[in-house]
């Protein structure tokens, strides 16, 4: 049996063995619908924010508290 090249197929035999499937390159609210239903437990993109500079990404109100720019 030949693997499959289609994103679907790849992402549905990720999850079946067990793996965290990561979603990347959201940009709209219809594709992250899409990968809910494709089972995918994270996605990132634009569709949430732009890309964050380190220090910035640190001083977000999300990051968490353990981490800062000079922990690392």
């Amino acid at each position: 049996m030949q693997p499959s090249h289609r994103p679907r197929d790849r992402a549905h035999g990720r999850i079946a063995v067990g793996l965290t499937l990561v979603a990347e390159g959201v940009e709209d609210a219809a594709t992250l619908a899409m990968l809910r239903e494709m089972g995918a437990a994270q996605a990132q993109g634009y569709f949430f924010d732009k890309p964050l500079p380190f220090d910035a990404l640190t001083r977000s109100p999300l990051a968490p508290r353990a981490i800062s720019s000079t922990s690392l």
